[in-house]
């Protein structure tokens, strides 16, 4: 598996949202989020950070181009969520 990002809600939400395209500016270093499957209508929980790279060297195959360098996000503060076929019983608390 690929190198993992863990970052907060937060910082999640700070990350500028180019899930159907490509941010302008090819500066190396600039970071920001797609959803893993943006062809999907269901909002997801599952992201992975965009990074352009520094520019391919004079004599390398790609001269000239800027790499993008994907790694899936981890959200550490995400809430867990039951999966669907385990019922948890409600309890009603009372004081």
């Amino acid at each position: 598996m690929a190198d993992r990002v863990f970052l907060t809600t937060a910082q999640l939400r700070a990350l500028p949202e180019y899930s159907t395209s490509l941010p302008t500016g090819t500066t190396p270093g600039k970071q920001w989020r797609r959803a893993e499957r943006p062809w999907h209508n269901r909002l997801t929980d599952q992201w992975l950070l965009g990074e352009y790279g520094e520019p391919y060297p004079e004599g390398h195959q790609y001269h000239g181009q800027i790499p993008i360098f994907w790694k899936p996000i981890v959200v550490t503060d995400a809430p867990r969520v039951w999966p669907r076929h385990i019922r948890v019983p409600l309890r009603v608390i009372t004081r």
